[in-house]
This record gives structure tokens, C-alpha cells and sequence, in this order.
């Protein structure tokens, strides 16, 4: 199965997500900032990224424009807890495969995973 990263600073989201991933038998490892997101991919090179919007130091959208500088092909999921359109067209912009909205129902999360991984993949 894919490997997943996730970049979460609330610990019940990121416990959550990463128990309904693993249950479906995805690889996943999680990070609590950008920062820490950042040197992750790096390190783990996950084939998925989820990224919250909301993080420490930086938010969602500095993190997701460093990784496609870094990894253009990568793809990445913002969640957030706040449907912006305006939010939404800037990480779409910037390179964003999907975004989508807090909470996450379990078999959402599962599709939209493996939507952006492709049918091949996962």
C-alpha cells in the first residue's frame, strides 16, 4: 500500500486520520508542523500528502508551495476546518490536488486518497 504523510498539529485529527488510513493498509507516518512536514517528505517520501491548513510557524498554504517547489509531481490534500473559497482557490493554485473540509467522514477520506493516487496505486 501507498505511503501517506500527514501534517496535523491537533492530535485527535491526526490520530483519526491515521487510523482509518491504516485500517484501509496505508503506510502512514504523521508530523505535528510544516517544518516538521517539510524534512518528512524529505525523509520518508510519501507518495500522499495530507495537509492541514491551520499549523504552527506556517500555515497550510507556505507548506504546500515548498513542497511543490520540492516536488511537483506529489500529491497533496489541504483539510481545513474553514471552507474559504478564497483559501480554496489559492491552494488549488498552488498546486493542491484537493481540498477538503473538517470533519472528514472515514470512507471520504478513503476515496479522495485514492483518487489522487489513481486506480493503480494505493
Amino acid at each position: 500500500m501507498a505511503k501517506v504523510l500527514i501534517i496535523e498539529d491537533g492530535l485527535m485529527v491526526q490520530g483519526y486520520l491515521r487510523r482509518v488510513l491504516r485500517v484501509a493498509g496505508f503506510q502512514v507516518e504523521s508530523v505535528l508542523s510544516g517544518e516538521e512536514g517539510l524534512k518528512a517528505v524529505r525523509e520518508y517520501r510519501p507518495e500522499v500528502v495530507i495537509l492541514d491548513y491551520w499549523l504552527p510557524g506556517a500555515n497550510g498554504l507556505t507548506v504546500l508551495s515548498q513542497l511543490k517547489l520540492e516536488r511537483p509531481s506529489l500529491p497533496v490534500i489541504l483539510l481545513t476546518a474553514n471552507d474559504d473559497p478564497e483559501v480554496r482557490r489559492e491552494a488549488l493554485a498552488l498546486g493542491a490536488d484537493r481540498f477538503e473540509v473538517k470533519p472528514i467522514d472515514p470512507q471520504r477520506l478513503l476515496d479522495v486518497v485514492q483518487g489522487v493516487l489513481g486506480p493503480a496505486r494505493g
